[in-house]
């Protein structure tokens, strides 16, 4: 995924970055849907049959890739790289980068934001039947119907948002969005109503997701985006190992209310720190190397 972010970064100039990334997110969303229908159906001639399936769309999208994706750089581009390689990402290069007064709160609030939602996300099939009692099959409607939302957001309103409204402020707006939605999300007391608090929940983080990484690749030199892309996937892998273990104990411990109080909390904190340091963050900085890895 840092690659594809990376490549659209190469192909694309600052304006109309965020629109592009957030078609990526999209056409990512748009898989998430149609993924599991699909593996739902070819499942009844198989267990076998969603994996091979999988393992062909696979073959398909290398041969397609292979044969007529160009190359991001120009041979004057990959030559200059090539004189100046940058060492591997490593721990040393992350704290390298969490220091820059731009790259840094933007890797931050990535991390914070992607530990909040990401509780959500690991936990609501077992806060669905928990507290809902829903089953499976409407676990996944509710699911689809998220993803539908963050298909139509990412897709058709990160363009025209970013053209009005600069990127920081639609930051900090993005997180107090998702910080009041996760806290309703931890008192509703039926379906009706959570369909009608995960809308602006899936709109807060459609926007939030894109414009976050899209912040980040204008704060860094052009031959740093990959390297520090790669480090804010990596910061987001990492979060996939704590936000289940904290969602799954405070589930366990609190109860389904205490997710969105975890969320909320987590969420307002990060609104008063995006406000200070990012939405009131120093010009760009000068294209200077990220000791070790961007």
């Amino acid at each position: 995924m840092s690659l594809a972010q990376a490549y659209i970064t190469d192909v694309t100039d600052e304006k109309s970055r965020a629109r592009n990334l957030g078609l990526l997110g999209a056409a990512f969303g748009v898989g998430f849907v149609v993924g599991p229908a699909m593996g739902g159906f070819l499942s009844t001639f198989g267990y076998e049959v969603p994996a091979l399936a999988a393992a062909g769309l696979s073959l398909v999208n290398f041969i397609w890739i292979l044969a007529a994706l160009p190359e991001s750089l120009s041979v004057e581009k990959r030559g200059a790289i090539a004189l100046n390689p940058r060492a591997p990402i490593s721990v040393r290069a992350l704290f390298a980068a969490l220091r820059r007064p731009r790259v840094g709160p933007l890797l931050t609030s990535i991390f914070v934001y992607s530990v909040a939602f990401g509780v959500f996300t690991a936990t609501f099939a077992l806060y669905a039947l928990e507290k809902l009692g829903l089953t499976a099959q409407s676990t996944g409607y509710i699911l689809a119907y998220v993803g539908v939302i963050l298909v139509l957001v990412q897709s058709l309103a990160i363009g025209p948002l970013t053209a009005r409204v600069s990127e920081p402020r639609i930051i900090v707006m993005g997180v107090a969005v998702v910080a009041v939605t996760l806290l309703a999300w931890g008192f509703v007391p039926n379906v009706p109503l959570l369909l009608v608090v995960l809308a602006p929940m899936a709109i807060g983080a459609g926007v939030l997701g894109t414009v976050l990484n899209s912040a980040l690749t204008k704060s860094v030199s052009h031959d740093e985006v990959g390297g520090t892309l790669g480090i804010s996937t990596s910061l987001q892998s990492l979060t996939q190992v704590v936000a289940p273990v904290l969602g799954g104990f405070m589930l366990g411990q609190f109860g389904a209310w205490s997710l969105g109080v975890l969320g909320a909390l987590t969420m307002g904190w990060l609104f008063t720190y995006t406000w200070r340091r990012v939405q009131k963050a120093p010009p760009v900085e000068p294209p200077e190397a990220v000791s070790g890895a961007v």
